[in-house]
């Protein structure tokens, strides 16, 4: 690949300025509340396909391509840190792009952990993760009405490009374009999120796909909430993981590992604070003797460490001024199923506006 001089504003954006020397996004990772909240990447390893109802959307996950899977919630730690990226950009005063160079050895840190040392099969993993996320689709349906409905195909990255140097060992992977898609940089720009640390992040991720989607969920339940309790029925919960289990295996195996694991996590447990109740008909009470699953909910509580700082990357639209709004949960799937700039209100009846 020839090497070009960057022009003075790439200059300016030293993560994206196309170095050959590792370019780390200086701010830690990136979350966006809805992501963490949705359920875009599945736990099952080898499903090719998926499909879950939430929010009034009926989510269909599908691999365009038969030799890769789905993504899960594990290789979504690649947006986190293209989301890092972006954000990175947009607060040293740049303009941002959807197009994001990253060196490997930053994926690899992230993925793998800081200082680890990487060989041959982490670079085929690396390689598969990025090609799940390029052929996953994600198909979002949502009815206007009894006799209509909208549904919106998107991905999460359109392309991505690899830098290789030969050395004496052969090809070398040194850095990558990545390009997210449209939609996925929208959402990264325009939903609430906030940062936080690779060693939080990585201590919270490790802790296994089930149990940090779990977290996920419940954290940014509890920061739309603003603190006070949330009380969530746990098939919403399963629905939002994805996660196939019956409701009975969920709550008895996954959720219970999940409670306890995030209780004996520094990291998590400072956060969050779960536990199981019963819904009855005045109010909420602790869960004893045999309870209907339906009843069953999960309490989530705000633990004594303080709930990070949400903000905007894009608060008004730099290309066609809309400002961004608040989207509490249940808004983010409406906001996808857009015409052109136009957000639909999909609560209401639409049927006049269809053409």
């Amino acid at each position: 690949m020839t090497e070009r001089k960057p022009s003075p504003g790439e200059q300016s954006r030293p993560e994206q300025a196309g170095s050959r020397g590792e370019r780390r996004a200086i701010g830690g990772v990136r979350n966006d509340l809805n992501t963490m909240l949705l359920p875009m990447f599945t736990e099952q390893a080898e499903a090719t396909s998926f499909q879950t109802e939430v929010d009034g959307c009926i989510l269909t996950m599908q691999s365009g391509d038969g030799e890769f899977r789905l993504p899960t919630a594990l290789d979504r730690k690649i947006l986190n840190l293209l989301a890092a990226h972006v954000r990175d950009v947009i607060r040293s005063g740049g303009r941002p792009t959807r197009h994001i160079l990253v060196h490997r050895q930053e994926l690899l840190d992230l993925l793998n952990g800081s200082g680890t040392h990487a060989g041959g099969a982490d670079y085929r993993r690396l390689n598969e993760r990025l090609n799940r996320l390029l052929s996953a689709r994600i198909i979002a349906e949502r009815a206007v009405n009894a006799q209509t409905s909208r549904r919106r195909h998107f991905r999460w990255i359109d392309a991505f490009e690899e830098e290789l140097r030969q050395t004496g060992r052969g090809k070398e992977l040194v850095r990558l374009k990545i390009s997210l898609s449209e939609d996925a940089f929208s959402w990264i720009t325009r939903n609430e999120g906030f940062d936080m640390t690779h060693q939080q992040f990585s201590a919270i991720t490790s802790s296994g796909a089930s149990i940090s989607r779990i977290f996920d969920i419940c954290l940014a339940k509890l920061v739309y909430a603003r603190g006070e309790d949330v009380y969530m029925q746990i098939d919403d919960l399963r629905r939002r993981v994805p996660i196939s289990a019956h409701l009975r295996s969920f709550k008895s195996r996954t959720l219970k590992n999940a409670m306890s694991a995030i209780s004996a996590s520094p990291d998590m447990s400072r956060l969050v604070s779960l536990e199981l109740c019963k819904r009855a008909a005045d109010g909420f009470h602790p869960l004893d003797g045999q309870t209907r699953l339906e009843n069953v909910y999960l309490r989530v509580s705000k633990g004594p460490g303080s709930l990070p700082s949400i903000d905007c990357l894009l608060p008004e639209d730099r290309q066609d001024g809309l400002p961004t709004v608040r989207l509490a949960p249940g808004q983010a799937l409406a906001n996808l199923l857009h015409e052109g700039d136009e957000i639909l209100p999909l609560f209401e009846d639409q049927e006049a506006d269809m053409p």
